[in-house]
């Protein structure tokens, strides 16, 4: 091949769409510092407390847990690492600073969580951590101009039964990461809420509603705004965190437009006008379980042309 034939042949390369250099840009601050959200404040306000230090870029979200809400974070400096513990009778967070960074173990267990909420309704109790997305242009940027969006976590999770049983008519939990979604092209503005289940504990008890079952598709568990749909790791080829940290890297983009696509009527489904407002991950329960999940690296990664 002739030195112009070569120069020739690469060129084409550079300019076929297959060829061209995606950029790739993360949308959140790594974990540096923590802060608890306060969830008895009435009347709509955001107040947060106990952070592990200044400027805190994530939050630890509990809601719906029974009793007593978190402790403020204690801190303990050990050789080569710092421990900060917040406590309640039915959760607790562990944020770990290390040489290698920071790592957080959430814990809930049912032995403290009522089976019911009022109308004999299933009590769901969340524990979280949050955050909201950077550069702020990005906020401005629709999921129709992405050609990608990949969570990247590493996550462990060990979840077992709590003795003695309540009896609770579900008895089950959940790991999770998930992205939050607004769309104010439209009037009034819309809010999706996408879940993506990285892990599970189920117990099945006689009575109960059943809990150990496959997923085969999308779940939409909330068909009015806000809206929200669960997913589930197997449907994207990876099976679910365990018990040792593994390391989970989905490209959640074709899910989100399937989401949108294939959801309820009243939300809009045009992929141009969602836009992505934060993350959160972590986990919940109901009835007669205990959950343990332990997060480190979390990053939702953009790719655009």
């Amino acid at each position: 091949m002739t030195r112009l034939c070569r120069l020739l042949t690469a060129a084409l390369l550079l300019l076929a769409p297959s060829a061209r250099a995606q950029t790739q840009t993360d949308l959140l601050n790594g974990f540096d510092n923590f802060t608890i959200h306060d969830p008895v404040v009435s009347g709509g306000k955001v107040v947060n407390y106990g952070a592990t230090g200044p400027n805190p870029h994530w939050t630890i979200a509990q809601w719906n847990i029974p009793g007593q809400k978190l402790t403020p974070f204690a801190r303990q400096d050990e050789a080569g690492q710092t421990e900060f513990n917040a406590t309640a009778p039915e959760a607790s967070v562990k944020v770990l600073e290390t040489a290698d960074g920071m790592q957080v173990q959430l814990s809930q267990d049912g032995a403290q969580l009522p089976c019911d909420n009022p109308g004999n309704r299933p009590r769901e109790s969340d524990l979280f951590i949050g955050s909201k997305i950077i550069p702020a242009q990005f906020e401005k940027t629709p999921l129709s101009q992405m050609t990608a969006l990949r969570q990247i976590v590493w996550v462990a999770s060990t979840g077992a039964p709590t003795n003695p049983p309540k009896n609770c008519s579900l008895n089950a939990g959940a790991g999770i990461i998930s992205v939050v979604l607004a769309d104010k092209a439209v009037h009034p503005a819309q809010i999706f809420f996408y879940q993506l289940d990285v892990s599970e504990v189920c117990r099945e008890e006689p009575g109960s509603r059943s809990c150990n079952r496959s997923h085969n598709d999308l779940a939409y568990y909330a068909k009015t705004n806000p809206f929200g749909v669960g997913d589930y790791l197997p449907i994207l080829g990876t099976s679910y965190a365990a018990g040792s940290l593994k390391k989970i890297d989905v490209d959640i983009l074709p899910r989100l437009a399937k989401a949108i696509s294939e959801g309820p009527p009243a939300l809009d489904h045009d992929l141009s006008h969602w836009r992505v407002g934060g993350v959160y991950g972590g986990q919940l329960i109901w009835g007669d379980v205990k959950l343990t999940t332990t997060w480190r690296g979390y990053r939702l990664v953009a790719e655009t042309p």
